[in-house]
């Protein structure tokens, strides 16, 4: 098998799980990710761009347009992971202050009876 042949099936596995939903186990999904970005990162360096012929050049578009796909659902994964970083966040913050509801007071709003 050839190298770009070799791409373009790490390139579709990526695909097909970049593509699929993310239930519970977020860190598998990433982790699977991250080993088939190593594996495809290890298979592109072995690609002569200068020796390709018709068929591989045309595999190679399908590559890139695959791979553009692959980042936005990457990005979509992302904002997914931010999202519930934020919301963990903002969700400890408020057991803070519910548990904790003076701990936050304004210093100069203290009254100082005098007596002449």
């Amino acid at each position: 098998m050839s190298a770009v042949h070799q791409l373009l099936s790490l390139t579709k596995k990526l695909y097909e799980v970049s593509k699929s939903e993310i239930n519970t186990n977020v860190d598998e999904k990433i982790h699977e990710i991250n080993d088939l970005l190593e594996k495809r990162e290890a298979v592109l360096s072995n690609i002569d761009i200068q020796s390709l012929n018709d068929e591989e050049k045309k595999y190679i578009k399908e590559i890139v347009e695959m791979d553009s796909v692959i980042k936005e659902h990457c990005q979509t994964i992302l904002s997914g992971i931010k999202e519930k970083i934020s919301n963990l966040n903002k969700s400890k913050n408020t057991q803070h202050k519910y548990r904790n509801p003076y701990s936050q007071v304004n210093q100069a709003s203290r009254f100082f009876d005098k007596k002449n």
